[in-house]
């Protein structure tokens, strides 16, 4: 099972859901489908003479505000690590002390991340119907300041904020929506 998923297209066009493993012939089918998919648990079973992959979940079954039920689904959190390794990776080769901390240079690295999502959303990982931008995270910049007693960073504006960097921190955040597979599927219909 781990080759099959390891196997999905790099690009993560695809999920491994309902994937088929023709080596097989048959499995040893769950007592309940939904059950074991809520409970956290991959599995393979019959399906009409072939053997296929259940729903690509992770074991995470307790949803908190940080940790959602989308976080549950493989295609999701392989596109975070993805989308997390790339961008600590252009910050460490590109970025990383090669430039001067303030709200310009900050741009920069910006735009780079709302370029790359950019790229995302042509590949369809991210979803072209949202905004899928990075910016300063003026809340977390605001409360550094203030936790070295900056008092008066309680009132700036967000532009004030932007503009007084703090110290060798770069407080970034982004709001973006990456897209799961089509899996469940309910279609209804109204006679006359």
């Amino acid at each position: 099972m781990l080759g099959a998923l390891s196997g999905i297209e790099v690009t993560l066009a695809q999920s491994a859901t309902y994937k088929e493993f023709p080596e097989l012939l048959s499995v040893t089918d769950q007592a309940d489908n939904d059950a074991a998919v809520a409970a956290g648990k991959l599995f393979l079973f019959n399906d009409e003479g072939a053997v296929r992959l259940s729903t690509a979940i992770n074991s995470l079954t307790t949803f908190t505000g940080d940790k959602t039920e989308d976080m549950s689904s493989i295609l999701i959190t392989e596109s975070m690590d993805m989308i997390r390794a790339d961008i600590a990776s252009t910050f460490k080769s590109g970025y990383l002390a090669k430039y001067k901390n303030k709200y310009d240079n900050q741009v920069l690295f910006i735009s780079a991340i709302n370029a790359y999502f950019n790229e995302l959303v042509t590949l369809n990982i991210l979803d072209n119907a949202f905004a899928n931008l990075a910016g300063v995270d003026v809340e977390a910049q605001r409360n550094a300041w203030l936790s070295v007693g900056k008092t008066e960073a309680a009132t700036w504006t967000e532009a004030q904020v932007k503009n007084n960097s703090f110290k060798r921190n770069v407080f970034l955040s982004a709001d973006i929506k990456i897209l799961d597979a089509m899996e469940n599927f309910k279609f209804s219909v109204s006679l006359q």
